[in-house]
């Protein structure tokens, strides 16, 4: 039988093991990270329809650019989870954000002319 002594010395394991702060802390950055990523999309899906509108640009490109997020997001929701389960999540999430980033820092670097179709 181990004595008190060898009991006290190691790290505790099951139950025991959990931190009530720590999962709170985790939580907590989750909310975080998801509130600024939640700003950072509610930011750029008004300043590229207010960009667009500066650049003299018919309304109904202006309606359809704007809601191409949304079409886009619900398209993803549908048919993304095979390559997600086949990727991971984690390299998944990595892809997603350097792609969202891209696209992101080429509506300031690009000029509006840029974005639009020439049939439109």
């Amino acid at each position: 039988m181990a004595s008190d002594q060898d009991i006290e010395g190691k790290e505790p394991v099951g139950p025991e093991a959990a931190r009530p702060g720590g999962s709170i802390a985790t939580l907590g950055a989750i909310v975080a990270g998801a509130l600024v990523l939640q700003i950072a999309g509610t930011l750029i899906n008004t300043l590229v329809p207010l960009s667009l509108a500066l650049a003299k640009q018919s309304p109904l490109l202006i309606g359809v650019v704007g809601s191409a997020y949304s079409v886009g997001f619900l398209w993803g929701c549908f048919k993304l989870p095979p390559l997600i389960r086949r990727i991971g999540h984690i390299r998944a999430f990595a892809v997603f954000a350097s792609l969202q980033t891209m696209a992101t820092i080429s509506v300031a670097l690009l000029p509006a002319e840029t974005w639009v179709l020439p049939s439109w």
